[in-house]
């Protein structure tokens, strides 16, 4: 009896293509999650941009005092000596700049007065602020619409009759 021998030392057109059509689903499930973590560092990149132009607009109001004092000075020229003047960086409205820093950014601001205390009577001839409630936010140039930081803070001021900022 003759016997053939079989050879099997290659794959058939059967395996080949199974094998290319897994490599290929994975190669194609690598390539989305490269994507994918592109556009979050993107992201977290700008969610950090505007928060540090967030932190540091904060920082600037929050040094701000509420009323100089003018040393017996008639500054508005009213033909008194004020005790107290408003300072005018921070007063009630609303505001926006520009991040100078990275020029992507508007931080907007509002600030309202006597809230959450209300003002009181002192020793200047008006009714002094104790408190301001500032409302910050920042969105990117190129869509105003969308919010990327919102924070709200209390700036205290005058805490009794006669005490300044």
């Amino acid at each position: 009896m003759n016997s053939k021998i079989q050879n099997d030392d290659g794959f058939t057109i059967i395996e080949a293509m199974v094998a290319l059509g897994i490599f290929s689903i994975c190669f194609l499930a690598i390539g989305a999650m490269q994507i994918n973590g592109i556009n979050k560092t993107t992201h977290s990149r700008e969610m950090t941009e505007a928060m540090i132009a967030a932190e540091n607009q904060a920082e600037s109001l929050m040094a701000m005092k509420f009323y100089l004092d003018d040393n017996g000075i008639d500054d508005d020229n009213n033909g008194d000596i004020d005790f107290y003047d408003v300072n005018p960086d921070l007063v009630a409205g609303q505001y926006q700049e520009n991040s100078a820093w990275t020029g992507k950014y508007t931080v907007n601001w509002s600030v309202i007065d006597d809230i959450p205390l209300p003002a009181v009577n002192g020793p200047a001839p008006f009714a002094l602020t104790r408190s301001k409630s500032i409302t910050l936010w920042v969105t990117p140039d190129d869509n105003p619409n969308k919010i990327l930081i919102n924070m709200q803070f209390v700036k205290v001021g005058v805490l009794s009759t006669g005490d300044k900022a």
